[in-house]
């Protein structure tokens, strides 16, 4: 189980509002999961007042900043000034320069259809930014065959107290709102501001040029920045918040995941007397082509909303703007990032 508290330090502007009784879910399931992946790596819990642009800043006067930083907060490109946008991307891409990884999660809304009128996506920031790597959201597809679980299962699993149903299942889908017990579907998309980077056109082209079903064309823009990049688990996820248990679904959950994932990329690094990764999404498409294995590639599930399905994606082999190249197959990765 995770330390009673596993936070090396409480940084930012507005640290005050940190206790030690708690804080509010979604941080908690951030840095329960991070931790949990990392152990052993020192982690910082962020407090600010601001918006990404501030948390940006904050991380460039930092002296010694964390390497890996994670971030829930999204909002409507469309209401985000362009100044706003441009400005921060700036930031992001100094930070990327820095070797800090910077990642966000892709949304619990599809494409955000804008129910019951939907009358067009709305694509959010900073997910669309083209110096961020978005995280999308998966989940478990039980089965009657699923192995049992064993004794060295964790022991969430095993006491009652918990209300915790494990499975030794791994195939996945997308984390999907429409025909699942889930209220949230996987963020994905096309920007309406950020043109499409070289370093994802070969991926996104191919699932352009594929036979899976697409929205109609003029309700995105295929030629701009396409999202999520990667993904990770979402679904059901255990996690303690002011000394109670609960079960909960989103990308933040998978954005957590990838950011202990590479913590401990960077940590193999950095122990090899290499720099850490900072900006990792051209290495991720990179490797999608060199080494397919390195992603468990997700084919079934699609982000429509309910009253929308007209405005949703479905998966398909390759790149979606569902679950992005994958979910991580960690050893596959590590080997590929050792070799760099």
């Amino acid at each position: 189980g995770l330390k009673n508290d596993p936070v090396a330090s409480v940084i930012g502007d507005d640290t005050k509002r940190y206790t030690t009784e708690g804080v509010d879910a979604e941080s908690s399931i951030a840095m329960e999961y991070l931790t949990g992946l990392a152990a052993n790596s020192s982690t910082s819990y962020w407090v600010m007042s601001g918006w990404v642009y501030d948390f940006t800043n904050e991380i460039l006067n930092s002296i010694n900043p964390p390497l890996v930083n994670t971030m829930a907060s999204i909002k409507p490109e469309e209401e985000v000034s362009l100044d706003y946008k441009q400005k921060t991307d700036v930031e992001l891409q100094k930070l990327g320069v820095m070797g800090i990884t910077m990642l966000t999660q892709s949304g619990d809304e599809g494409t955000y259809p804008n129910p019951p009128q939907c009358t067009k996506m709305s694509p959010n920031y900073p997910c669309t930014s083209i110096y961020i790597t978005t995280v999308g959201g998966t989940s478990i597809i039980p089965s009657d065959n699923d192995a049992p679980l064993g004794d060295d299962a964790p022991r969430v699993c095993k006491e009652r107290s918990y209300n915790c149903n494990c499975t030794t299942a791994t195939e996945e889908q997308a984390m999907s709102a429409v025909n699942s017990n889930f209220i949230v579907a996987t963020g994905g998309g096309f920007s309406d501001y950020a043109e499409q980077p070289d370093y994802q056109q070969a991926a996104v082209q191919a699932y352009l040029d594929s036979d899976v079903k697409k929205p109609s064309s003029d309700t995105y823009n295929s030629a701009n920045r396409a999202f999520p990049d990667v993904s990770a688990v979402g679904s059901w996820a255990f996690y303690i918040n002011f000394y109670n248990s609960y079960k909960t679904a989103g990308t933040d959950v998978s954005t957590a995941v990838w950011g202990g994932i590479v913590t401990l990329l960077n940590n193999e690094q950095l122990n090899n007397d290499k720099n850490a990764l900072g900006f990792i999404n051209p290495l991720l498409y990179q490797m999608q082509q060199e080494q397919p294995d390195a992603f468990n590639d997700i084919t079934v599930g699609e982000n429509y909303i309910d009253g929308c399905r007209d405005l949703g994606f479905v998966c398909t082999t390759g790149w979606d703007p569902l679950t992005g190249l994958g979910t991580p197959n960690f050893d596959v990765i590590s080997d590929y990032v050792k070799k760099l």
